[in-house]
């Protein structure tokens, strides 16, 4: 059974790091493309540091 709850979290994070990824990019290009304020930058920071806890989660755990 822990097996399965294993694979089970293993592709959630995997599902949560690829979301993360892509929200990343998102809000990179949208706020290339508007340029207004520095916060876009700062959250694909926070997220992108989400992202690699949540990996580095899945390998060590």
């Amino acid at each position: 059974m822990s097996s399965v709850l294993d694979l089970l979290y293993s592709v959630v994070v995997l599902l949560v790091a690829v979301g993360g990824i892509a929200g990343v990019y998102r809000i990179g290009w949208n706020e290339r493309r508007n340029a207004q304020t520095p916060w876009g930058l700062v959250l694909a920071g926070i997220v992108a540091l989400f992202v690699a806890a949540m990996v580095l989660s899945m390998v060590v755990g």
